[in-house]
């Protein structure tokens, strides 16, 4: 018999802020217009600084949306 795993909440992604606002905002945009103007602000917004791994999760975020993906999970 399979059992199904309990799907994980994205609020309780261990030690990575930027992937728990990654996974509310896309639960939150419902169109990739909205999801790209969030992405937009977030790196015009010259208090949130950005470091590698963060820009990998945003460069796969953007690869999901891109691929016309509607949600991450």
């Amino acid at each position: 018999m399979i059992r199904e795993r309990p799907a994980i909440e994205p609020d309780i992604a261990p030690g990575n802020d930027l992937v728990n606002m990654i996974a509310r905002t896309d639960q939150k945009c419902r169109s990739w217009r909205e999801k790209l103007g969030w992405i937009d602000h977030l790196l015009s917004d010259d208090t949130f600084e950005l470091n590698t791994e963060q820009l990998i999760y945003l460069a796969i975020y953007l690869r999901f949306i891109g691929t016309g993906r509607n949600t991450l999970y």
